[in-house]
C-alpha cells in the first residue's frame, strides 16, 4: 500500500509539471516594429514602404510610419530650378529634393531626389 501511494504521488507531481509546460515545437515569433519618419523637401513627394510583398504608396512631405523588420522604404522627390529673371523681378526657385529616412529618431538614410532604406 505504501508502494501504491508513493507511486501516485511521483504520477500527480509528473502530470502537473507536463501541464505547465509548453510543447517543443511551439515557436514564439516577436515582430519588433520601430517608428519610421520620412522627410522630403522636393517637389511632388512620394514614398512607397513594402512590407510582406505589399507595396503602399504615400504623397506627402513628411510620413511618421510604423515599419517592422524586413519593410523596404523608398522614397522619391523631384528637384527644380525656375529662373524667374525675364518675370517681372520674380525671384528665382530652387528646390532641391533632400531626403531623409529615420528609424527611431536615428537618422538612417539620406540622399537627393530618391533614397531607399530597408529596415533589418
Amino acid at each position: 500500500m505504501k508502494n501504491i501511494k508513493t507511486y501516485l504521488v511521483i504520477a500527480i507531481c509528473i502530470l502537473m509539471n507536463a501541464s505547465c509546460t509548453a510543447p517543443d515545437n511551439e515557436e514564439i515569433v516577436q515582430v519588433e516594429t520601430a517608428m519610421a519618419t520620412i522627410t522630403n523637401t522636393g517637389g511632388s513627394p512620394e514614398v512607397f514602404v513594402t512590407s510582406n510583398c505589399v507595396t503602399k504608396r504615400y504623397t506627402t512631405p513628411c510620413l511618421n510610419i510604423e515599419v517592422k523588420k524586413g519593410d523596404v522604404i523608398t522614397a522619391l522627390g523631384f528637384s527644380y530650378s525656375t529662373d524667374n529673371s525675364n518675370n517681372y523681378g520674380g525671384t528665382n526657385v530652387n528646390v532641391t529634393a533632400n531626403i531623409t529616412i529615420q528609424i527611431d529618431n536615428k537618422t538612417v538614410k539620406t540622399g537627393v531626389g530618391h533614397c531607399s532604406y530597408q529596415y533589418n
